[in-house]
């Protein structure tokens, strides 16, 4: 969308779709865990959200590692052997690779699979929501919500890639706490 009305900081790198994962993502917590929480320790809260993102994830990396590495020796006059592999390690363990070279993919933190961010802030807005969970959540989530709606409104989205990597705390929180 940010490419059709000419506006770089909207919608980039799944856009809308992301958005729409972590607005589902919070509702589905808030409804699916608000009364499990209680007996359940967060080791076991993010081993089982680990569990149904981590495969997703893998699967990805599978799919797309064998094509940049082809990419990269037919476009490259210099192969990037060591920052690939270190790009599929990073990935499949849901790490930031900061300073992937342009010629696997960077500056996306995730280079062999750029959407791969919101993976990434999911599981970070999973902890922090697991954290607060105490917390009275309509006047937290409302307030959260309004804060992080307000950076987004401010400065935009992100997430994606290295220079706008911070700005992927207020997109996830703008939308997941919008249903949380």
């Amino acid at each position: 969308m940010g490419r059709w009305l000419n506006a770089p900081h909207m919608a980039v790198n799944g856009g809308l779709s992301v958005d729409t994962f972590f607005t589902l993502s919070g509702y589905v917590l808030a409804r699916a865990y608000a009364l499990r929480l209680r007996n359940m320790s967060v080791a076991e809260f993010m081993a089982i959200r680990l569990i149904r993102l981590i495969p997703i994830i893998v699967l990805s990396i599978l799919i797309s590692a064998p094509y940049v590495i082809a990419r990269n020796y037919l476009l490259s006059t210099e192969p990037q052997i060591a920052a690939i592999v270190l790009a599929i390690l990073l990935g499949m363990m849901n790490i930031p690779f900061f300073n992937a070279p342009p010629q696997i993919g960077g500056p996306q933190i995730f280079p062999l699979n750029g959407p791969q961010f919101s993976l990434f802030f999911e599981i970070v807005a999973n902890y922090v929501w697991w954290l607060l969970r105490h917390v009275d959540q309509t006047y937290l989530s409302l307030g959260l919500y309004v804060l992080c709606s307000a950076a987004v409104i401010l400065v935009g989205i992100g997430g994606d890639t290295t220079d706008n990597f911070l700005l992927g705390f207020a997109h996830v929180g703008s939308s997941f706490l919008s249903a949380s």
